[in-house]
């Protein structure tokens, strides 16, 4: 076991800790969605089962995290106009499954602080 392997794994009561790539806060990993790499841009993963690489945010920090370069510097790739628009839509579309008001999605873009 490494020096840090207790850090992902976190503890029994609140589970794995992962750190989001828009606010750089760590939380549980029940608090973020994962986003996964795909052929073809990026996909939500909120059963954190897709393979490959993957990144965790907060819903409200979807936006701050594209904004700042954080879904790339996750996933060490560019992330295009097209991409973030894709991200930002399939987020809407599973608001509702990952217990989010679609229309609040924009408005809580500045709710998670650093």
């Amino acid at each position: 076991m490494t020096r840090n392997a207790h850090r992902a794994r976190g503890n029994p009561e609140t589970g794995p800790v992962r750190t989001c790539v828009g606010c750089r806060r760590r939380d549980s990993q029940k608090a973020l969605v994962r986003i996964a790499r795909a052929s073809a841009g990026f996909r939500v993963d909120p059963r954190r089962r897709l393979p490959g690489r993957g990144a965790y945010v907060h819903v409200q920090c979807v936006d701050r995290a594209l904004a700042r370069g954080g879904v790339a510097r996750g996933f060490k790739t560019r992330v295009s106009w097209e991409a973030a628009d894709d991200l930002r839509r399939q987020l809407i579309e599973l608001s509702p499954s990952l217990g989010v008001n679609a229309k609040d999605l924009h408005d809580q873009a500045g709710a998670c602080q650093e």
